[in-house]
């Protein structure tokens, strides 16, 4: 199997971890469709302090959620949460 990267949100700050959801990551529905990101689609989350990079499954989510509060947030679920 061949991973490409398609597309890329730079500098999305991280406004909620849910270490009681088991789930995958979440990203304000603005900046997925901005960067043709597809749901179910596999994506990597990177903390530009460190480094550290987790990855996950992406799933759409509407609603009354953290993730849709901003232009640039972004709902973290386990196992990231505890990352």
């Amino acid at each position: 199997m061949i991973r490409l990267l398609t597309s890329k949100i730079h500098r999305a700050a991280v406004t909620h971890a849910d270490l009681h959801y088991v789930g995958s990551v979440t990203v304000n529905l603005d900046l997925l469709k901005a960067a043709d990101v597809l749901p179910g689609e596999l994506v990597a989350v990177v903390d530009v302090t460190n480094g550290a990079g987790l990855e996950n499954n992406q799933i759409f989510q509407l609603g009354n959620d953290p993730a849709e509060a901003g232009p640039d947030s972004g709902l973290l679920k386990p196992p990231f949460a505890l990352a």
